[in-house]
């Protein structure tokens, strides 16, 4: 995974893209990019934190106190709506 962080709205919906595709890396690396880059480019606007505050509470099997897999993609794919709005 590369180490440099989308610049561009259009950069992080292409992440988040490759997070939703069947058998896309779904860990928790990839989880903390999409983290990473939601808070360099719009951290602390409505509604992104939470966004951010899902992203870190991420684990693929779940747990308490966290998001498993399924939820998460369900919470990304309307921050991708999200974003395409945003972009535009």
């Amino acid at each position: 995974m590369p180490d440099e962080f989308p610049e561009t709205i259009g950069s992080l919906v292409l992440l988040i893209d490759t997070f939703l595709a069947p058998g896309g890396p779904r860990t928790i690396a990839a989880a903390n990019r999409i983290e990473v880059s939601l808070d360099l480019l719009l951290g602390g606007k409505d509604p992104f934190d939470a966004y951010i505050a899902d992203l870190a509470s991420y684990r693929p099997e779940g747990g308490e106190f966290l998001l498993d897999e399924d939820t998460l993609c369900g919470r990304l794919s309307v921050l991708r709506t999200l974003l395409v709005a945003e972009s535009r």
